[in-house]
């Protein structure tokens, strides 16, 4: 199983859906849930970074990753890029983004399609 995925739509219980699916193909015993509404970035990739004490598998699900969108955004995503080049291979990270579109010209969207699943929830 990849280790990163991009789901975006409109419906956030599809979203949900595709959420859970993962989860149950993954049977990851640490869930952690984030929200870049009120969390920073670095904090998450430095929590994925860190191998788990409890679990092999650790899922990292990531709300609001609007970055992804075709609207500007204004969080820094250097640490992300960085993470990217050099993940933890035992850490699973769900990127959820509440947009019709993501922007595929980015150059994250691209590292995400390489290292991962992109999901359109419709």
């Amino acid at each position: 199983m990849k280790n990163f995925f991009l789901i975006y739509g409109l419906d956030k219980s599809l979203i949900n859906n595709e959420i859970n699916n993962i989860k149950e193909k993954l049977k990851a015993s640490e869930i952690i849930n984030y929200s870049l509404d009120k969390d920073n970035l670095e904090d998450i990739i430095l929590d994925a970074s860190l191998t788990s004490m409890f679990s092999p598998k650790k899922l990292i699900i990531i709300n609001n990753a609007n970055f992804f969108g075709t609207v500007k955004s204004n969080i820094d995503i250097n640490s992300l890029e960085e993470y990217l080049k050099h993940y933890n291979s035992d850490s699973y990270i769900i990127f959820s983004c509440s947009t019709e579109k993501i922007d595929s010209r980015k150059k994250i969207t691209k590292k995400i399609e390489e290292l991962g699943t992109i999901i359109e929830t419709k």
